[in-house]
């Protein structure tokens, strides 16, 4: 004889079931969190993955400039990757389903393309000469001349990431790395 049943109590049950785990150290608790989930793709060696149906089997990871079109069938059969569209790239061996968008560089800030998107590597982009990079927000960056620094003299010149470091002449101070009379 089975278990009783209980109406309106099947639906709840079986998402509590969804929503519990068994922790590797045997405890019941909510699904392991990302870290242990990380801890069991390292089981994997380097350049593998877990099977995301089987966690028993490693699958090779796709080299770059590739994406994941399936996942190994099997241990010891090959991964089926496919080589990225133009305007897409993967920068490091992976496991992802789909390619990333290249970027592009923003006219706006100034920035220029110092090389192109290909299928392993994402546009890189820079500013002209004599000029340099002022960021914000992250990564972002928009390009600015370097001061050149009129009254004064070069005590550090401007490089890729910071602006040109001006001492002085006497009877000039620096105001926002310019170096402006004292009678003003």
């Amino acid at each position: 004889m089975g278990l009783p049943i209980v109406p309106g109590l099947l639906l709840p049950l079986v998402l509590l079931n969804v929503l519990v785990g068994i922790h590797p150290s045997g405890v019941i608790g909510l699904v392991p969190p990302l870290m242990d989930r990380e801890k069991r793709d390292s089981l994997c060696p380097q350049g593998k993955y877990n099977h995301p149906q089987n966690h028993s089997i490693c699958c090779t990871k796709c080299h770059k400039g590739t994406y994941l079109y399936n996942d190994c069938p099997g241990p010891g059969l090959d991964t089926d990757c496919r080589e990225c569209e133009n305007g897409t790239f993967t920068a490091s061996e992976n496991h992802l389903r789909q390619c990333l968008s290249c970027s592009m560089c923003r006219k706006e800030l100034s920035q220029v393309e110092l090389s192109p998107c290909t299928v392993n590597q994402d546009t890189v982009c820079g500013c002209k000469k004599n000029q340099f990079r002022q960021y914000f927000s992250g990564k972002r960056f928009r390009c600015m001349n370097c001061s050149l620094c009129l009254n004064g003299t070069v005590n550090i010149p401007c490089q890729e990431s910071q602006n040109t470091v001006c001492n002085c002449h006497a009877g000039f101070f620096p105001r926002e790395n310019e170096c402006v009379s004292c009678s003003e």
